[in-house]
């Protein structure tokens, strides 16, 4: 059986807490990165897959941690942070990007029914010889951008 070592390396590089928080403390935008609590950061769940129904395909994220904000005032406030290690351009993965968050908040939902859903941040890390070659515009994505952007999700 053929294994990804690409794949595997990146698992677990980002499944160090010692690389990931300083990784994140690089790129998570600034209004959130005084809004974490530290020492709360955790894996949520490495590898976890979600089976597509309408497919009947299997997807998996590489690793998802799981964080407190501060100053959570009667609330449990979680934030997840979903990386996705990209080794090949891909124009849809802004729409891929969409169906894993959906995927992880409805499998936490079934989980945790009386809770609110947690805040969830996704990370695309691209590997290829040459820049990404498409924008990450949801909107690039649809024949008619302002329609589709206005009724997709609501």
């Amino acid at each position: 059986m053929w294994t990804n070592h690409h794949d595997l390396n990146f698992k677990k590089l980002m499944s160090e807490r010692s690389f990931f928080e300083p990784f994140l403390k690089t790129y998570l935008p600034q209004d959130l990165l005084s809004q974490i609590d530290w020492a709360s950061l955790q894996i949520y769940h490495s590898g976890g897959k979600h089976l597509e129904t309408k497919t009947d395909q299997a997807f998996e994220a590489d690793i998802v941690y799981l964080a407190k904000f501060h100053n959570s005032p009667n609330k449990e406030f979680l934030f997840w942070l979903h990386t996705e290690h990209q080794s090949k351009p891909d124009r849809s993965m802004r729409l891929r990007m969409i169906h894993y968050q959906s995927a992880e908040l409805l499998t936490y939902l079934k989980q945790n029914p009386k809770k609110l859903l947690p805040s969830i941040v996704s990370f695309i890390y691209f590997q290829g010889k040459k820049p990404w070659p498409f924008k990450l515009d949801l909107a690039e994505l649809f024949m008619n951008p302002e329609q589709g952007l206005k009724y997709f999700g609501n």
